[in-house]
């Protein structure tokens, strides 16, 4: 229904302050009301079928209750009269006040009404601090926050503006004014959206309708019954108009989102409200109609009529005589301004018409047939026409259709919209900005005025210098290279993608951070760099690039090397900076590690192997000699046992020499496939029944498959290992140990690709540090105490593992402990049962030429063959071997050949006796292992290989093998 409010201001009985039109959602009655100072009164008209909706919700509202609270929280505006005010002593009164008191009668729930400023009421609600908001507005934003009831009162939402400012009409002449609004209002964002954002906001429409009396809010958008309310209050009304309703909302009453009871509780609550209840509360804040002051009102203006009439008539003579005589002033006196006026307009456009002789830019005036009616003269070089030609010419006749439809276009939309437009043109091949604004004329159309700009140059200017920066930043952001850029003091400027990356740190992370500290480490030795000095050197010769490596740090904490390239370049402020061009030297640098450890490993095992060659035939001396007192003497015989204790002396002497070749050349004796888990658990088995202070945990991978490995060297490095964790950790500790299959693709910790057998051994003791793990596989070198280490087990472990084709890694933190992982490659063979006893040594009969350039080891061996039975010949070098297998090459059975001798080797021995007589068999002997050139003779036909040292035991075997051989 519709509501015409009259507000009547109290302290002026009889006289109307203005009229208001509201839509209304509620209580259809005829009333008026009051509040304090003004008095509103109100028509409408009734409507049968709403007020039996509300009976008929009234009574059945008992039937659809549902659990209540007993108290609910409600807070509102506390200054938006007539629905809420604080009156003189700071009660909160008004209509709403009243009808929430009624609800609770209705409802029997304490209603706990608090109001204060809209902000901070919307502040505490969405705090959880009140269960209920009332006056609240609708809209996208709220409605993700709360739940909202039927509306019940339409509000109208204009601009007021002060009477001296024009235009205002929309939403979008609001552009570039500053505009008050409420704290908390609807209207922010409502204009927000319209890209209205100049907004000073105010507590209240008091503090508002109080800046606008001084002066300081002369627009601002409020709801429009509080605001008339206080304009007339504040006696203002005359100076601010208002513009149609931007829109118009509607009060709801909201809760939470989702605490749907509680809103239909409130509702329920106030349709149980009859619409005679609402009219009498709304009758006390708005007052009633009363008939006679009506009518007293016309006679009161009657009579002032009539005595105004004859006071006019008494006094019209002497009236009229002062009025000709002022009026004859007033002439003389509008005569002289208006020549003033004359002149100054004159004038003006005098300076007018210079400026547009003379302006370098394109200024124009458009009368609203967009016609030209004032231009520049530059127009004329422009457009190719005399200024004559120019003025009074349309859009259409000066340029060309397309361009002409586009001006056209944006004139209209710029004179439709009243506000300021910028746009660019293109015109015989050069680029124009023109800005074009309208200009508003007392009671006449407005007319477009503007300037346009040549910017072709300055646009050229600008693609090239992009240009320029975009090959520049193309470069720098897509360099290989670490680019960085810092200050005389360090402060890192600039550092690319590349570099960034490299060092794990993002640009809002690094710039502004010293460069010591950040990627040069502060406490180093021989690897840091003193930046001090480097700047020093670099000031001192700027035009010369400065060079240097060194190790830097990541943010992790990882290092890596740098091939910096350094040269001073000049700031903005003419001041020294450094331009660093680094590039990542770290894989080269562990290269040339990797090869000088592997020439000294090549070094070392090149003495390791000719000391062992020579230990071994010492070895075989003794371990011969003592074979053959062991055959010959009766195991009652008292020293039988003492031979024995020696020969296991001999073999721990072997095992020695086993640890010196795991480093050297030919480091592998008897190579077999084997199953690596089953290796492991032997090894931990053994070192655990020795160690019970170490907990021992397995996780060994299953189907491996097999490793070609010469056992006992594995078990030696798995115990190695071992007693190394068990070292690290004196107190006790933890020991895991895995195995698992791994697929390498490419060659880099690996000697070459494809698939290895891992091992790793984890312990957690003391760790070590990074200059330790330099030196951790170098012969000789120990952290232990002296006398606990010889410096070879990890030496002779390294020596193993590469021996086997394999790898080793370690990795360690001190405190924290330390990992070695071992690659085995994986082989196709299949695992060898176990191997047979080795048969006592029995007598035999045959002839056997023994050739061995060490004297002890060939009489050695003949003591022992002789004690077997066999006729022995003695040759110390492969030449006289030669010689005398030449004379006796149909007696001799069998030739016993040492691999490595001076001048004419094994190899070349054992061809020529092969020439010589090609059915004879050869037992080659060596210290070496089978690989390498021992391999290579076997493969050319060579009948067994015998191990040095060996025992008469294997010698007899052996040689029985060999010679029933057919």
């Amino acid at each position: 229904m519709l509501r015409e409010l009259c507000y009547r201001d109290r302290d002026t009985p009889g006289k109307e302050i203005f009229n208001n039109t509201l839509s209304m959602c509620d209580n259809p009655v005829v009333e008026t009301r009051s509040l304090p100072g003004v008095t509103f009164r109100e028509r409408s008209v009734r409507s049968g079928p709403i007020f039996c909706l509300f009976l008929l919700i009234f009574f059945l509202s008992p039937f659809s209750a549902v659990s209540s609270p007993k108290s609910i929280r409600i807070v509102m505006d506390n200054n938006y009269p007539p629905f809420t005010f604080l009156d003189s002593t700071g009660k909160l009164q008004g209509i709403l006040i009243d009808q929430w008191a009624l609800w609770e009668k209705k409802t029997g729930i304490r209603a706990e009404v608090t109001g204060m400023d809209w902000g901070s009421a919307q502040q505490k609600m969405e705090a959880g601090q009140y269960d209920v908001i009332d006056t609240l507005f609708h809209n996208e934003k709220r409605a993700m926050i709360y739940d909202f009831s039927q509306p019940y009162q339409n509000i109208d939402v204009p601009i007021f503006f002060h009477e001296n400012i024009s235009g205002i009409r929309d939403v979008a002449s609001l552009a570039g004014f500053a505009v008050a609004v409420k704290k908390g209002d609807n209207a922010i964002d409502y204009l927000k959206r319209h890209g209205i954002d100049t907004l000073i906001e105010y507590n209240s429409y008091e503090a508002i309708i109080d800046a606008a009396k001084e002066h300081r809010a002369l627009i601002f958008v409020v709801d429009k019954p509080p605001a008339l309310y206080f304009l007339y209050k504040k006696g203002i009304h005359r100076e601010f108009n208002h513009s149609k309703p931007l829109y118009t909302g509607s009060f709801h009453r909201a809760v939470q989102k989702g605490n749907t009871a509680l809103l239909k509780t409130v509702e329920d609550g106030f349709a149980a409200i009859s619409p005679v209840e609402y009219h009498e509360i709304e009758e006390r804040w708005y007052g009633s109609k009363e008939f006679p002051v009506k009518y007293l009102r016309w006679v009161a203006l009657a009579v002032a009529f009539i005595a105004a009439l004859i006071l006019f008539l008494m006094t019209w003579n002497r009236a009229l005589r002062r009025a000709v005589r002022r009026k004859t002033a007033e002439l003389e006196k509008e005569i002289r301004i208006s020549q003033e006026r004359a002149d100054a307009l004159k004038e003006s456009e005098e300076r007018f018409a210079l400026f547009l002789e003379h302006c370098p830019i394109f200024v124009f005036l458009k009368d609203e047939n967009n016609r030209a009616i004032a231009v520049s003269r530059s127009f004329e070089k422009m457009l190719g026409r005399p200024l004559d030609e120019i003025l009074g010419r349309t859009s259409e006749e000066l340029f060309p259709p397309d361009l002409a439809r586009k001006i056209r276009a944006d004139d209209e939309d710029v004179l439709k919209a009243g506000s300021v437009k910028t746009l660019e043109e293109e015109l015989g091949g050069r680029t124009y900005i023109t800005c074009k604004f309208p200009l508003y004329r007392p009671d006449k159309p407005p007319v477009l005025g503007g300037f346009t700009i040549d910017i072709t140059e300055r646009m050229q200017y600008e693609a090239a210098l992009k240009r320029s920066e975009q090959r520049y930043r193309d470069l720098v952001d897509n360099a290989e290279s670490i680019i960085l850029r810092f200050d005389n003091t360090g402060k890192i400027l600039f550092m690319n993608p590349f570099g960034l990356h490299l060092f794990g740190y993002t640009e809002e992370e690094i710039l502004g951070r010293n460069v010591v500290g950040t990627i040069v480490p502060e406490t180093e030795s021989t690897t840091s760099r003193d930046l001090s000095l480097l700047l020093k050197e670099i000031e001192a010769d700027p035009d010369r690039f400065k060079n240097n490596e060194n190790e830097n740090m990541k943010k992790n904490g990882g290092r890596i090397w740098v091939s910096w390239t350094n040269r001073a370049i000049w700031n903005e402020a003419g001041e020294h900076e450094v331009l660093s061009i680094g590039n990542n030297i770290t894989e080269k640098k562990m290269l040339e590690r990797r090869l000088f450890q592997a020439q000294k490993m090549e070094a070392v095992g090149t003495l390791a192997g000719g000391i062992a060659h020579d230990f071994n035939n010492l070895l075989m001396g003794i371990m011969g000699y003592t074979s053959v007192m062991l055959f010959s003497t009766d195991p009652s015989d008292p020293d039988y046992e003492k031979l024995k204790s020696i020969e296991e002396q001999i073999k721990s002497g072997a095992g020695l020499t086993r640890q010196l070749l795991g480093f050297a050349r030919g480091g592998k004796y008897e190579v077999k496939p084997a199953d690596i888990n089953e290796i492991v658990n032997a090894s931990i088995d053994m070192f655990g029944r020795t160690r019970k202070e170490i907990a021992v945990h397995k996780k060994l991978g299953k189907d491996l498959g097999i490793v070609d490995v010469d056992r006992s060297q594995i078990e030696q490095v798995f115990l190695n290992l071992f007693v190394n964790a068990w070292q690290a950790m004196p107190a006790g500790g933890n020991l895991f140990i895995e195995t698992a299959l791994k697929r390498f693709d490419d060659a880099g910790i690996v000697p070459r690709e494809g698939t290895y057998i891992a091992i790793s051994v984890i312990d957690t003791g003391i760790g070590m540090d990074e200059k330790t793990l330099t030196r951790i596989f170098d012969p000789f070198f120990t952290t232990k105490e002296s006398g606990m280490g010889s410096g070879l087990g990890l030496a002779s472990v390294y020596g193993i593992i590469k021996n086997h084709q394999g790898a080793i890694t370690v990795e360690s933190t001190p405190g924290k402990g330390s990992r070695f992982d071992i690659f085995l490659p994986a082989s196709q063979n299949t695992p060898l049962g176990d191997e047979p006893q080795l048969p006592h040594a029995e007598p035999g009969s045959g002839t056997i030429l023994i050739v061995e350039d060490q004297p002890a080891v060939a009489q050695t061996a003949c003591e022992m063959l002789k004690a077997l039975g066999y006729a022995v010949h003695i040759a110390e070098s492969g030449i006289k071997a030669i010689e005398l297998f030449s004379g006796l090459k149909d007696s001799i059975d069998l030739v016993i050949l040492d691999m490595i001798m001076p001048g004419m080797s094994g190899g070349e021995t054992y061809e020529l006796l092969k020439r010589i007589r090609p059915d004879i068999k050869v037992i080659l002997s060596s210290g070496y292992s089978i690989d390498g050139q021992a391999a290579q003779i076997m493969e050319k036909g060579c009948n067994a290989f015998l191990q040095k040292p060996f025992s008469i035991n294997e010698l007899s075997a052996k040689v029985q093998e060999v010679l029933k051989r057919n």
